[in-house]
């Protein structure tokens, strides 16, 4: 009875130890300890196993074993998927800020684009041929354009008609 007692406090403590292992691997997402928690995460999983095989059921050992093979990269892996989405993941790749870049690239764009609304029904010239694509030149500004109807000469005054997928539609005006 006694002897049983003890395989089952192997056991636990093992299984135990390789679940610490994991739990401060987690924590290492959260806490920046530059690779000290991995190392202690590493270390206390294969003391969990050592202690499974030391067991009386070596069986155990290999199953703690392919538990952390098997386990260790997915869990490193899915924590590789969340962590740029966490407080301080934002915080270390994107700067203090936390503005992830792409964001920061939609909102310029999405700006630049109601920026080339505002220009609709202004006028300017034609820097470029347009047949039908060219240079247009509106306030001292030079913007990417379309002839809506017929081809523009360069030189030749225009009026902004509308805009579309960030270039202006013109016509000679």
């Amino acid at each position: 009875m006694g002897e049983t007692r003890n395989v089952e406090n192997a056991l636990l403590i093992g299984f135990g130890l390789v679940a610490a292992g994991f739990l401060l691997l987690v924590a290492e997402m959260f806490i920046p300890s530059h690779g000290v928690l991995s190392l202690a995460a590493a270390a206390t999983a294969i003391a969990g196993v050592v202690v499974l095989f030391m067991s009386d059921q070596p069986a155990w050992g290999v199953i703690g074993m392919l538990v952390i093979v098997v386990l260790g990269p997915m869990a490193g892996g899915f924590m590789l998927k969340i962590w740029p989405d966490t407080a301080l993941g934002r915080r270390l790749i994107h700067g203090e800020g936390g503005v992830d870049r792409d964001e920061l690239k939609g909102q310029q764009q999405s700006q630049a684009l109601h920026s080339l609304d505002a220009l609709i029904g202004s006028a300017g010239k034609a820097v470029t041929d347009l047949r039908p694509a060219g240079l247009v030149e509106i306030g001292g500004k030079r913007y990417d354009a379309l002839a809506e109807t017929v081809a523009i000469d360069a030189g030749q005054p225009i009026k902004v008609a509308s805009t579309g997928f960030g270039t202006l539609k013109v016509r000679p005006g």
